[in-house]
């Protein structure tokens, strides 16, 4: 390996040890072109020059940052997360009376995510004292910028645009965002790898980390979602990107479940005396049934199967009296409504019937007939030949 690619290689690992950053998310290829800027820009004569000057100053590596962050954000990305996000701050903001809701927007790159966080809860109902909004980055050139609050056109890609009218004010050089809606963040500076990021605040209600895991690497992924499950309440919610809702699912956090919204929250606590398993749950309901362990343990629905249904956090239950183990009798009703392959033993001797070939006799065929035919050596129309055939 040559000097300038050893020297390459520990600058991507200083990245991922600062700021968590994978350059194989985005490529090689732009922490070089990062680099080849900073070292024109400070003069070092080559690599190794540049990298002794990045390790001895903390401005340097500052400035490395901001040419490797590329901001990419504008006002209401992924719409449906936001309106959730609205109705559910209403809901929590008029269910207490004097409760002030505590949102975190991180990274908040230039302020789009965040601002469009203030204007989706006074859209909402909520009232400007009820809620404020902590935004973090790591970039302080991004983070001036959502101070200025001007923004071109190229902050709004997402329509309607409704919004724009109700809280900008277009001047020669863009969009001004309007002060009401300014006034509802805060803009601080902060590092989500760092493990004292906001050390001293309470938890979040409502936490948005969007499109920023993806350039972490797999350590780095559960790095980031303990912090993030660390700000936020018991009771609060996460949102992620889109690609990034398998990455919290494999950490057990739980989806909300409403489409596009890519919102988590913590998991439930089991009761107690319950095995977060499922296994002390079937025992208690083959005690208070007096049956098998695959009854309901409400006792008021004994012919549904533990967990199979909608009240016991399944989508679906098993027709009644249509049972699955080995060796069951035949069920007690013929007309199944859950007619799957293979569950229902009634049908799946009937699809067993379907598949043999038409017998001679059946289904007002004379006797010593043979298959696609009335009498022998007369042939009948392919479709009543067809329906013999389906006939059991």
């Amino acid at each position: 390996m040559s000097t300038a690619a050893h020297t390459a290689a520990h600058i991507e690992a200083l990245l991922k040890a600062r700021i968590g950053l994978d350059a194989g998310a985005i490529g090689s290829g732009a922490v070089a072109r990062a680099v080849r800027e900073r070292q024109q820009a400070r003069q070092a004569p080559d690599a190794e020059a540049y990298w002794q000057l990045l390790q001895g100053t903390a401005d340097e590596f500052q400035a490395l940052i901001e040419a490797v962050v590329v901001p990419e954000t504008w006002f209401f990305r992924h719409r449906e997360a936001l309106l959730t996000l609205g109705r559910f701050a209403a809901e929590r903001a008029f269910a207490d009376g004097r409760r002030t809701l505590r949102l975190l927007s991180l990274p908040c790159s230039t302020g789009e995510e965040p601002y469009s966080i203030a204007m989706a809860l006074l859209d909402a109902g909520v009232p400007p004292g009820r809620f404020y909004i902590d935004a973090v980055d790591i970039s302080a050139r991004a983070l001036a910028l959502a101070r200025q609050a001007q923004y071109s056109a190229n902050a709004f890609r997402s329509a309607p645009l409704d919004f724009r009218d109700r809280y900008f004010t277009a001047t020669p050089a863009g969009y001004a965002l309007d002060a009401r809606v300014r006034a509802q963040v805060r803009l601080l500076q902060g590092n989500l790898v760092e493990p004292g990021l906001l050390a001293g605040e309470a938890p979040y209600d409502f936490v948005f980390c969007r499109n920023l895991l993806i350039y972490f690497d797999a350590a780095g992924q559960r790095q980031a979602v303990q912090t993030l499950v660390r700000l936020t309440m018991a009771d609060g919610l996460l949102f992620v990107g889109p690609a990034e809702a398998s990455v919290l699912s494999a950490q057990g956090l739980e989806p909300v479940g409403i489409p596009l919204t890519f919102a988590f929250r913590k998991p439930a606590a089991a009761p107690a005396g319950i095995d977060a398993s499922g296994g002390g749950a079937l025992a208690n309901a083959a005690s208070i049934t007096g049956g098998s362990a695959d009854r309901c343990a409400s006792g008021r629905c004994a012919r549904r199967r533990a967990g199979r249904d909608r009240r016991h956090g399944r989508p679906r239950r098993t027709g009644r009296g249509h049972r699955r183990m080995p060796g069951a009798a035949r069920p007690r009703r013929a007309g199944c409504r859950r007619r799957r392959h293979g569950q229902c033993l009634l049908h799946a001797r009937r699809a067993a019937r379907r598949r043999r070939p038409c017998r001679p006799g059946a289904r007002g065929l004379p006797q010593g007939a043979v298959p696609g035919s009335v009498a022998p050596g007369k042939p009948v129309s392919p479709g009543r030949a067809a329906r013999h055939r389906r006939r059991p």
